[in-house]
């Protein structure tokens, strides 16, 4: 499978865990904005940061937040 598609992939598998655990459209937008103007290990921590919020029920989207730490990791 070319390069291109295995990101597609991603992206809308993404894009379903995120919907699926009531992740906001601002948390995208805010994720999508660090992702293009910080550097990766910003993005990372500021991701880790939402993860425990949400485990401590201050925010939704907890799946989402680790489905994007996993996808951070990987590339």
């Amino acid at each position: 499978m070319s390069e291109e598609k295995s990101l597609k992939m991603e992206g809308e598998n993404l894009a379903k865990i995120a919907v699926d655990s009531r992740m906001g459209a601002k948390q995208l937008q805010t994720l999508y904005r660090l992702a293009k103007t910080k550097p990766l290990a910003y993005v990372e921590a500021y991701v880790q940061r939402q993860i425990a919020r949400a485990l401590a029920g201050g925010v939704r989207g907890y799946e989402g937040f680790v489905k994007a730490l996993e996808l951070l990791r990987k590339y």
